[in-house]
C-alpha cells in the first residue's frame, strides 16, 4: 500500500489502539493496588482482632488472681470486648470473599457465647466462689477465645486466597491486552511496508529460460546403498543455551547426590543436616517434617530446619481434616501450595507417601514466589519421597518417641 491517505489512516488505527490498550492496562493495575490495599487493611486488623483476643483471656482471668482488683479487670474486658466487636463490623464490610463473611459471622457468636460466660464468672467472682469462677474462666473461656481465633484466622486465609486470585485475573487480562496490541500494530506495520511492483511482460514478448541439461544420474544395481549413520550429530550448544544446560545439569546432581545420602541414612542424627541441604534446593527458610502417630491419625511434627529447636515440643498436632494446606496435602496426598500475598513467604506441602499410603507431609516456607515454581514444586516432591522412604510402620507407631530423639539430636 502506497498511497498516503491509506497510510495515515493505518497510523491513526494503530495509535488509538495504543492509547486503549493502555488505559486498560492502567485500569487494571489500579484494580490490583486497589486490592493489595484492602487486603492490607483487612490482614493489619485481624492482626490486632487476634492480639485482643488473647489480652481478652488473660484480663478476665485477673477476676480469680489473687490480689487482684476486679473491677479494674472487668473493665478491661468490658472494653477489649466492645474494641473487637467494633473490629469485626469493619472486618465484615472489607471481607473480599464470601466464605470469609461466614467465617466471621462464626466469630461473632463465638464472641457472644464468650460474654455469656463472662456474666456467669462475673457473677461468681463478686459472691466469693472463685473456684467456681475460675472453672469457667480456664475451660468454657479459653475454649471459646481459642475458637474465635481460629475463626478470625481462617476468615483471613480465605481472604488472601481471594486477593490472590483476583490480581492473578486482572494480571492475566493485563497481558491478553498487551498481546493484542502487539500482534495488531505488527500486523498493521506489515501492511505499511512498500511491496515493489511485478515488471508486466508485454503482449507477443516471450521469455525462455533455458534449462540446463544434466546428464543422467548412473546408479551401479550391484553395489549396496551406503547405510545411514546410526545417530545424527547434534550440534554443541553455544553461548547463554550452553550455561544454562550446564546450571540445570549441576542443579541435578546436586539432588542426585543429596538423594543417595538420604538413602543411605542409618542414624536418625544425620537428618537435620541433609533436611538443611534440602532447604538450600527450595529456596525454604524453614522446613517441618509432620508424621502421622497412626494411619490416618493427626499429623505430629518430628523433624524441623529452620526453627528453635525447642520448637517442635510446642507446637500442636494438626488433626486430618484441619483448615490448612499441610492437612490438605495429607488427606489428597498432593503437593499443595499457599502464594505468597508480597508481604509473607509463601509455602509448599509435598505428602510423604510410601506403600502404606500417605504417613506424613513436608512443610517448607519458601522465599521469592518459589510456590509457584513448577520445578520447585517437582524438588519438593522428590525430596518428601526420599524421606517417606525412611518411615516404616514402627516409626508412625511411636511418633512422639521419634519426635523427642529426633529433637534431641537437632
Amino acid at each position: 500500500m502506497t498511497r498516503r491517505a491509506v497510510r495515515v489512516a493505518l497510523f491513526i488505527l494503530v495509535l488509538g489502539g495504543t492509547g486503549i490498550a493502555g488505559y486498560q492496562v492502567a485500569l487494571l493495575q489500579g484494580a490490583v493496588e486497589a486490592e493489595r490495599a484492602a487486603f492490607g487493611t483487612f490482614d493489619s486488623l485481624t492482626q490486632k482482632v487476634l492480639l485482643d483476643t488473647e489480652r481478652l483471656a488473660a484480663a478476665e482471668q485477673g477476676y480469680v488472681a489473687p490480689g487482684q482488683g476486679e473491677d479494674f479487670w472487668m473493665g478491661k474486658v468490658d472494653e477489649l470486648l466492645a474494641s473487637i466487636s467494633r473490629a469485626l463490623d469493619t472486618l465484615r464490610r472489607h471481607a473480599l470473599a464470601e466464605s470469609a463473611g461466614d467465617a466471621l459471622d462464626k466469630a461473632s457468636a463465638s464472641i457472644e457465647s464468650f460474654q455469656q460466660v463472662d456474666r456467669r464468672a462475673r457473677d461468681y467472682a463478686r459472691t466469693g466462689q472463685k473456684l467456681i469462677a475460675a472453672d469457667l474462666i480456664f475451660t468454657d473461656g479459653l475454649e471459646i477465645t481459642r475458637a474465635f481465633s481460629g475463626q478470625i484466622e481462617s476468615g483471613r486465609r480465605r481472604v488472601m486466597d481471594e486477593a490472590s486470585a483476583a490480581e492473578a485475573r486482572h494480571t492475566g487480562a493485563q497481558g491478553y491486552w498487551l498481546v493484542g496490541l502487539a500482534a495488531s500494530t505488527a500486523l498493521v506495520l506489515a501492511l505499511l511496508v512498500p511491496v515493489p511492483r511485478r515488471q508486466e511482460l508485454e503482449l507477443g514478448e516471450a521469455t525462455r529460460i533455458e534449462e540446463e541439461e544434466l546428464p543422467a544420474a548412473e546408479v551401479d544395481l550391484g553395489r549396496p546403498l551406503r547405510p545411514l549413520p546410526d545417530r545424527l550429530q547434534e550440534p554443541a550448544p553455544t553461548g547463554s543455551a550452553a550455561s544454562q544446560d550446564a546450571a540445570s545439569a549441576q542443579v541435578l546432581r546436586s539432588v542426585a547426590e543429596l538423594c543417595t545420602d538420604l538413602s543411605r541414612v542409618v542414624n536418625a542424627a544425620e537428618l537435620p543436616r541433609l533436611l538443611e541441604r534440602g532447604a538450600h534446593f527450595l529456596d525454604a527458610t524453614g522446613i517441618i517434617v509432620w508424621i502421622a502417630d497412626h494411619p490416618g491419625g493427626d499429623l505430629r511434627p518430628v523433624l524441623a530446619h529452620g526453627y528453635p529447636a525447642q520448637a517442635l515440643a510446642r507446637i500442636q498436632p494438626i488433626p486430618r481434616d484441619a483448615d490448612n494446606v499441610t492437612a490438605a496435602a495429607y488427606r489428597e496426598g498432593r503437593v499443595e501450595i499457599v502464594r505468597t500475598n508480597g508481604m509473607a513467604n509463601g509455602a509448599i506441602a509435598a505428602p510423604l507417601v510410601n506403600a502404606a499410603g500417605c504417613v506424613g507431609v513436608m512443610a517448607a516456607e519458601v522465599r521469592n514466589g518459589a510456590e509457584c515454581k513448577s520445578s520447585l514444586q517437582a524438588l519438593a516432591t522428590i525430596f518428601a519421597a526420599q524421606l517417606a522412604a525412611l518411615v516404616t510402620p514402627a516409626t508412625t507407631s511411636d511418633t512422639a518417641a521419634v519426635a523427642q530423639s529426633v529433637t534431641h539430636t537437632s
